[in-house]
């Protein structure tokens, strides 16, 4: 486990608590939401080798639906869900059988080679560093078994619809409901490759999903 920045974290815990407990937040994004829930359940079904336990990063999908932690749970005996936020972890436990702990990403509460597998999606990009998101797939490769398996996103700024997001105020994109919460760092392709190798992973597949822009869908969808 790395050296954390216990001001950053409990500022950032703070802002997903304060964001997250607003049940309404997400209403303009159902359609959306649904979408990546079913992406990324046949992703977790296509991916993942059956194993004993299997982390996910945060609780962000399960807040809204089920579909990603039935996935895991077909795939392992054991599902572990990690949030930052109290508030996600406690609406996404109404809707699936898990076990939660909160936590930081950062520095993970769990023992070397404790999981068989890592799901990881989109989480490390809502970073104000870089840094934070090497320490973080650091600190994954530990907790991850010999052998093990990762399957993770980050949004991609050589897509220029995140670009330009990325480049507007984010009080615009909120107003908007386009992108009601922050966004942080990314990586692009290369820089992204780079770093899972520096951080103990063995990169197997390496590639791109390009979706219906999320501004458009988001706005379609709601009417």
């Amino acid at each position: 486990m790395g050296t954390l920045n216990f001001t950053a974290i409990g500022r950032d815990r703070r802002y997903w608590d304060e964001l997250l407990s607003e049940d309404h937040l997400l209403d303009n994004q159902t359609e959306w939401l649904a979408y990546s829930r079913e992406i990324y359940a046949v992703w977790t079904l296509q991916y993942l080798h059956p194993g004993r336990r299997v982390l996910k990063t945060d609780a962000f999908e399960e807040i809204r639906g089920p579909e990603v932690a039935q996935a895991l749970g077909e795939r392992f005996e054991k599902v572990v869900i990690t949030d930052l936020a109290y508030a996600a972890l406690r609406s996404g436990s109404r809707k699936t059988p898990a076990s939660w702990v909160q936590t930081p990403v950062q520095g993970l509460p769990f023992a070397t080679g404790s999981f068989d597998a890592v799901a990881s999606f989109s989480t490390l990009d809502h970073f104000r560093t870089q840094e934070e998101i090497s320490a973080s797939l650091a600190e994954l490769a530990r907790l991850t078994r010999p052998g093990g398996q990762m399957l993770i996103t980050l949004d991609n700024p050589a897509n220029p619809v995140v670009a330009l997001r990325n480049a507007l105020p984010h009080k615009l994109l909120a107003a908007s409901g386009v992108a009601p919460y922050e966004y942080g760092k990314t990586l692009r392709p290369a820089q992204f490759h780079a770093a899972l190798e520096s951080s103990g992973w063995s990169v197997r597949k390496f590639h791109g999903a390009l979706h219906a822009p999320r501004a458009l869908a988001v706005a379609a969808s709601s009417h």
